[in-house]
């Protein structure tokens, strides 16, 4: 751990800050202000790949969303 500090402390020092950018996420897009043209063309492409069995188990994707928001929040425990 403490010689990742320390890495961390020079590329502090090399870029002159910090060396990542600090920003917020992008706000999901709220479909509710999609027009009929926008809707229709995102449920066609849904359509589309479950006609060619581009799919996953609901169960499997709720476990995905589970366990990514459970490294989401301990991240900001830390």
């Amino acid at each position: 751990v403490s010689s990742a500090i320390n890495m961390f402390y020079k590329q502090i020092i090399l870029q002159q800050g910090i060396p990542f950018d600090v920003k917020l996420p992008k706000a999901p897009e709220n479909s509710a202000k999609w027009s009929k043209e926008r809707l229709d063309a995102e449920l066609e492409k849904g359509y589309n790949d479950m006609l060619k069995g581009r799919t996953r188990p609901a169960a499997m994707v709720l476990s995905d969303v589970k366990k990514k928001y459970k490294e989401l929040s301990e991240c900001k425990k830390a």
